[in-house]
């Protein structure tokens, strides 16, 4: 919830400190840049024994940083480098929350059991981050900026109450801190030779990382600069268009078992380019609201396919470090588009620039058909081969 809160709550700080659509891309740019720490953090993760204190404590930081975001705005103190520092450090903390999570699903869910438990994560971790800017936008428009924080900060505490009832499978000392179990990135790409489908999986994730990235960080100021949206009514457009992805979520078991591979990821790149091309050309709050949904249509897939692919694929020891590589990869990829998303916008507008990585993204699906993937199961047969 908290994540889904500050999805909207930050960047519109952003954007009233500013007004431009530079210092937006800079946000979404620091909101990314941290997820390069996760080779770092999964080596890490590999390494301790219970990742539920990983969970308490990434939680309580991220409460107590909104609580000084607060204390700042509310005595007009604020300044756009604060703002920085704190979008930097709750996307740290968000990306060790994300990690601790799949390092204890790897280690304590059997592998039958993944895709539904990770689909049942992805469909909760996307009703909370299409849902939250909709309830974050009647905040700000009712209460203010200050209450909405509260609540946001609230909301990570919440976190401190399951995590302390969380079983946990220990891990014996002796997997868990042998040096010769580090994974460098050669070790990685030379896993990857062995692995084409997760290769060629990372390989498509990441280029829809590159896009929606540089799409995520024009979001906003689109909205409020060529729109002049107030906070409820853009909230409600992520709300809305948040109801498409929210429902694919609810169908991954289902589409796991009755859908190959290579079409559910071919599908999802296309989806997604469609929305962000709608969202360049939107003229109401109807098609704002659909190009939104389809933006996001590209979460719950991913997340299900290469969570569940990976572990699979990937011994359980080592899947922290492995899982820390891909999302290094995609992180990079995001990062390196929110910051030309900026540049772009400057020369060209931001509702072209939208329009062209909406276009690059159909364009790739393209070539997934010639890659191995397209000979490919559906998700659940694969996973189940491999058990025999």
């Amino acid at each position: 919830m908290g994540n889904g809160l500050y999805r909207l709550a930050l960047p519109w700080m952003a954007y009233d400190l500013s007004h431009s659509a530079f210092v937006l891309a800079a946000v979404a740019t620091l909101q990314s840049i941290p997820g390069l720490l996760l080779p770092i953090m999964g080596q890490w993760l590999d390494r301790i024994i219970h990742t539920r204190k990983v969970i308490v404590g990434s939680g309580l930081l991220q409460a107590m940083l909104i609580v000084c975001t607060v204390g700042l705005e509310h005595m007009h103190l604020l300044q756009l480098g604060f703002l920085y520092v704190v979008v930097g450090a709750m996307s740290v903390l968000s990306l060790l929350l994300f990690s601790a999570t799949t390092v204890f699903i790897s280690r304590n869910v059997l592998k039958e059991a993944r895709v539904a438990v990770n689909s049942f994560g992805a469909v909760l971790s996307t009703i909370t981050w299409n849902i939250s800017p909709g309830i974050a936008g009647f905040f700000i428009q009712r209460w203010g900026m200050d209450i909405t924080l509260i609540i946001d900060a609230g909301s990570f505490l919440f976190v401190l109450v399951p995590a302390l009832f969380i079983s946990e499978k220990r891990v014996l000392p002796i997997v868990v801190f042998d040096q010769s179990n580090s994974l460098h990135f050669k070790e990685f790409l030379a896993m990857f030779k062995k692995a084409p489908r997760l290769l060629w999986l990372t390989v498509f994730f990441i280029i829809w990382y590159f896009t929606w990235g540089g799409t995520f960080a024009l979001t906003v100021f689109l909205l409020r600069q060529y729109h002049h949206l107030p906070a409820n009514l853009v909230g409600a457009a992520m709300a809305i268009g948040g109801l498409f992805p929210i429902a694919l979520g609810v169908l991954g078991p289902w589409l796991s078992r009755h859908i190959r591979l290579p079409w559910l990821i071919f599908l999802t790149l296309c989806v997604s380019g469609v929305g962000m091309i709608l969202l360049g050309i939107a003229s109401n709050l109807f098609t704002i609201s659909i190009a939104l949904g389809c933006l996001d249509s590209g979460i719950a897939p991913s997340s299900i396919a290469l969570t569940s692919i990976t572990q699979t694929e990937v011994p359980s020891h080592m899947y922290g470090r492995a899982s820390g590589w891909q999302n290094f990869l995609m992180l990079l990829a995001q990062t390196i588009a929110s910051m030309l998303a900026g540049i772009m916008a400057i020369h060209f507008g931001a509702p072209l620039t939208v329009m062209i990585f909406g276009a690059l993204t159909i364009i790739s699906s393209i070539f997934l058909f010639a890659t191995p993937l397209k000979r490919d199961l559906s998700l659940g047969k694969i996973i189940s081969n491999n058990e025999r």
